[in-house]
């Protein structure tokens, strides 16, 4: 669970830095790690084993 969370967090991080201005529209769901960036029409879809 740690490795996950910490996985996550590092993935957010990251696309904060690529995307800063789009930070504020960040949609996490964390049950099937889906980011959703509705401003720019674009979604990000993760698979976490």
């Amino acid at each position: 669970m740690i490795k996950k969370t910490t996985k996550k967090i590092s993935l957010l991080q990251n696309l904060e830095k690529e995307f800063p201005e789009l930070e504020n529209n960040l949609i996490l769901k964390q049950e099937n790690y889906i980011f959703d960036f509705t401003n720019k029409k674009v979604q990000l879809s993760f698979t976490m084993n």
